[in-house]
C-alpha cells in the first residue's frame, strides 16, 4: 500500500496548473514538470517509480499528464482496487473495455515499478486470459482485469 495519503482535488489542481509546462486547453503537464509537481504537494515516489511515471507517459499519453488522471490518482492513491481500475482504464488504448495483449503487457510493466515482480512475475498473457475471464466469453472486461490484478496482488493465485 502507499505511503501518500489521499489528496483532494483542490491540493492537486492548484500546484499542477502553477507547473511551467502546464497547457490551459487539454489540462496537461510534461513529464519534465512530474517531479516539480510531486515535490510541490509533498508525494513521496521512488527514482524507479518517476522513471515508470515517465515511461508510461511517454508510451500512452503522448510525454504529458492530464489532470484528470492525476486528480483521481491521487484521490484513491491508498486504496488498490480503486486505483487498479483509474489506471486499467487509462490503459485501455482503444477504449473499447477490453483488455488485449498488449495493454495487459503494459500493465505489467506499470505494477511491477510499483510493486517489484512478486505477484506479478513470470505471467503471460494466456494465463492471465485463462485466469480473469471469469464469464467465458473469451475477453477480458476491465472489471475481470481489475478483479484478477486485485487478487493476484493479494497472493490468491
Amino acid at each position: 500500500m502507499s505511503q501518500n495519503r489521499r489528496y483532494s482535488s483542490h491540493e492537486v489542481e492548484q500546484p499542477f496548473r502553477k507547473m511551467l509546462s502546464y497547457n490551459g486547453k487539454d489540462e496537461s503537464i510534461s513529464i519534465s514538470d512530474l517531479g516539480t509537481f510531486f515535490a510541490a504537494i509533498g508525494y513521496i515516489y521512488t527514482p524507479e517509480q518517476l522513471k515508470e511515471y515517465e515511461n508510461y507517459s511517454n508510451r500512452l499519453l503522448g510525454g504529458r499528464f492530464p489532470l484528470d488522471l492525476i486528480v483521481k490518482s491521487l484521490a484513491f492513491i491508498d486504496d488498490a482496487e480503486e486505483l487498479l481500475k483509474i489506471h486499467i482504464n487509462a490503459l485501455d488504448q482503444d477504449k473499447d473495455g477490453f483488455i488485449d495483449e498488449s495493454e495487459f503487457k503494459t500493465i505489467l510493466i506499470t505494477l511491477r515499478a510499483h510493486m517489484g515482480q512478486g505477484d506479478y512475475a513470470n505471467v503471460d498473457y494466456a494465463q492471465f486470459v485463462k485466469e480473469a475471464d471469469t464469464n467465458k466469453d473469451g475477453k477480458i472486461s476491465i472489471d475481470e482485469a481489475v478483479e484478477w490484478f486485485v487478487k493476484r496482488g493479494k497472493g490468491k493465485k
